[in-house]
């Protein structure tokens, strides 16, 4: 029986700009350097393609983290919650439900006299942006 090495994606701030990355055991490495060809890095489209078909990009992944565990990181370690962007970062659609959101009814759908109390859950879409 083969072990699975864990491993986290994340997106962090490198050169000033959203980079994905891998970590293991604590230490990160660049995703394009340790996996060339699992993400378009001209896109600039992030994480998110490794998704299209999950099963194929995680067992790459995780043989890719069987090899980096115990080895030197690649890059320093993100100090704070500033270091890290979301993790997927331009999503095709978000649907979204909360119950706070009472002045985004009013406002964006036109609902005038919306009770987020008898109307919970509100469930909203919000286009994509590219920052």
């Amino acid at each position: 029986m083969s072990m699975t090495t864990a491993y986290s994606l994340a997106t962090i701030r490198h050169d000033g700009r959203p980079t994905p990355v891998m970590e293991v055991g604590g230490h990160y490495w660049l995703l394009d350097g340790v996996a060339p060809g699992l993400i378009d890095k001209a896109s600039g489209s992030g994480l998110i393609k490794l998704f299209d078909d999950w099963p194929v990009s995680h067992a790459k992944l995780s043989a890719i983290a069987q090899t980096l565990q115990g080895s030197a990181s690649e890059l320093r370690s993100p100090k704070g919650a500033g270091d890290f962007y979301e993790p997927l970062l331009y999503p095709a659609k978000l649907i979204m439900m909360g119950a706070n959101y009472a002045d985004h009814v009013a406002k964006d759908v036109g609902i005038q006299g919306f009770n987020k109390v008898a109307n919970i859950p509100t469930l909203f879409m919000k286009p994509p942006i590219r920052r």
